[in-house]
């Protein structure tokens, strides 16, 4: 085991393309989470930082200037 593994967090509501992915991922080597929500990732990053944070352009819940 490497002294740290990178950790990368992707968000994205589509359960499908978020599941997919994310074995896809874990499958090559990388170490990964994933959440449905903005504010799921919002709540994971106070928590843990990350690497690599994936997501979409444009989530529906957010449409706000953050």
């Amino acid at each position: 085991m490497r002294a740290h593994e990178p950790l990368i967090l992707f968000a994205e509501d589509d359960r499908n393309i978020r599941e997919t992915t994310s074995d896809l991922l874990a499958m090559s080597g990388l170490r990964v989470e994933s959440v449905a929500t903005g504010w799921e990732a919002r709540r994971f990053l106070a928590r843990r930082p990350v690497d690599l944070l994936i997501t979409d352009l444009i989530r529906s819940e957010e449409h706000t200037s953050e």
